[in-house]
């Protein structure tokens, strides 16, 4: 009942609409972005490699978006007033906030699904000549999805309810997206300046620079139509960053 009734009012309201335009909007935007910084030569611009990387980086407008979803979620019931009636119902508290999580992380998973969409029309988004423009790599784009978008969902959602849970404050929920995001910069930035490493690919929060290693090692034709492979560092990071996240859940539990 509570899924259900979040999901309705969520995606009942106008600032909603809002955001899935924005996600659109940014799976066109990083995948001209990530081209025109990264492309080689024969690379298409809408190749597998440029959809690993722009899935597993989320994007700045997502994150902001998980994170004004996120926090209120939990903690509208203090806010309102609303707390002590709604525990006074036949229903334990636990449950109520697996309630109030599993929705909050089905509607961020929903709306980031968008950004997916966003990707798959930039063939037709005039953003580039017919000539860089390649098969879809629809597959591809699932598999990077499952892989690397819902995990980092997950572990962000976990994140800003454990902090919510530990400090009674939103804030402190926005914080702690706020600091995974920061350490995700640290490593991108160090793998930039020192190369790739067993630090920064597993250390980074969303498997970006792990995911960036592999498709930097492919050919060119490699990178407009494989799959990238769970493995080596790519599989720590998913393993241990899902394990955190998890962990965080537990916690808050």
């Amino acid at each position: 009942n509570i899924i259900r009734f979040e999901l309705k009012a969520r995606f009942s309201q106008g600032m909603t609409l809002l955001f899935i335009l924005m996600m659109v909007f940014q799976g066109v935007w990083y995948t001209k972005g990530y081209y025109d910084q990264y492309g080689g030569e024969g690379m298409f611009l809408n190749s597998a490699g440029v959809c690993y990387q722009n899935l597993s980086a989320c994007g700045l407008l997502l994150i902001i978006v998980v994170a004004i979803i996120t926090g209120p979620m939990l903690f509208k019931d203090i806010q309102h007033k609303s707390a002590g009636w709604v525990y006074s119902l036949p229903i334990n508290e636990k449950q109520f906030f697996l309630g109030r999580f599993l929705s909050a992380f089905l509607t961020n998973v929903i709306i980031a699904f968008f950004y997916l969409l966003g990707m798959l029309l930039v063939p037709y988004a005039g953003i580039g000549p017919d000539s860089l423009m390649g098969p879809t790599p629809l597959g591809q784009m699932l598999h990077g999805f499952l892989l690397l978008t819902i995990p980092n969902l997950f572990l962000l959602t976990s994140l800003c309810f454990a902090a919510i849970v530990l400090f009674k404050n939103p804030a402190a929920g926005y914080l702690a997206i706020i600091l995974t995001v920061l350490t995700f910069l640290i490593m991108i930035s160090n793998s930039e300046a020192a190369g790739y490493s067993s630090t920064n690919t597993i250390s980074e929060a969303f498997g970006y620079v792990a995911t960036a290693q592999q498709i930097d090692n492919m050919v060119i034709a490699d990178r407009n139509a494989a799959y990238i492979s769970l493995s080596g560092d790519l599989l720590i990071n998913r393993l241990l960053w899902f394990a955190i996240g998890f962990s965080a859940l537990v916690f808050a539990y």
